[in-house]
């Protein structure tokens, strides 16, 4: 399944799930029972990402909130380091980079904010890349690249710049 880049809710959902689940597994495990130290008296739990893990970082806060964890999980607060915040407006700059003539500093970033936009995000599901993309841009086989999972960032851009 393609990765649900910049998808909000469901990237927290899927954090605060795995927080949950594993403060249950650690205080209920008979696997862990043996090196199991309890839980310091007034503990607090922080979210914390960067790029990327930024965003969710936020959005894990804004969930946490609305749905009336912060007591639950001992929720403290947020640190947010340079993440796509606005998934149009970070786009957006992208686009803005590439019709001013600028270097692209990712050039990957359209296409994955795109496709996980496409495939995660409940506004985008009735869409599919190609209503967004020209047949010229989706000859260069970037996409495919990208649900294939075996090429790294620099290996997209290395044979993108050839295509």
């Amino acid at each position: 399944m393609a990765h649900p880049y910049l998808s909000e809710e469901l990237t927290a959902r899927q954090v605060v799930d795995g927080v949950r689940y594993g403060i249950e597994l650690y205080k209920n495990s008979a696997q862990v029972s043996e090196i199991r130290h309890p839980f310091r008296s007034g503990w607090r739990s922080f979210s914390v990402g960067y790029s990327q893990g930024g965003g969710t970082s936020m959005a894990v806060h804004r969930f946490i909130e609305q749905n009336g964890l912060v007591d639950e999980l001992k929720f403290t607060g947020s640190v947010c380091g340079d993440g796509p915040y606005n998934p149009v407006a970070t786009f957006m700059e992208y686009i803005n980079q590439a019709e001013n003539d600028e270097v692209m500093t990712m050039i990957i970033v359209m296409p994955l904010i795109l496709k996980g936009m496409c495939d995660s995000n409940p506004y985008m599901r009735n869409h599919k890349v190609s209503d967004f993309l020209s047949d010229k841009f989706l000859e260069t086989g970037i996409i495919d690249w990208i649900d294939n999972k075996e090429y790294s960032h620099e290996d997209i851009k290395k044979n993108g710049k050839n295509s």
